[in-house]
């Protein structure tokens, strides 16, 4: 991906993270091309710097998560009663 639709990527990403735009709308499509370019290898959630150290791109992150808030969570796995998580109270 080259750096400029980079740049406008993560521009589209953070403003979505900030709450400008609807995530489920047009403007989440940019979590869609985000989730694609790190299906190609494209950008990457960290990358190594040049001294060993690794660099967050917290961007990258944000847009990983603004891609659950876009997906309707459907339940995965058996149903049946006997796996099925269960709530307890702690007191």
């Amino acid at each position: 991906m080259p750096p400029m639709e980079t740049d406008e990527l993560r521009a589209q990403i953070e403003a979505l993270a900030r709450g400008e735009g609807d995530v489920r709308g047009d403007a989440g499509r940019a979590v869609d091309r985000a989730i694609e370019a790190l299906d190609r290898g494209e950008i990457r959630v960290a990358q190594p710097g040049a001294n060993g150290d690794w660099t967050t791109n917290a961007w990258v992150k944000q847009g990983i998560l603004l891609y659950f808030a876009r997906r309707d969570s459907t339940w995965m796995g058996d149903r049946s009663p006997a796996v099925r998580p269960t709530t307890t109270s702690c007191r």
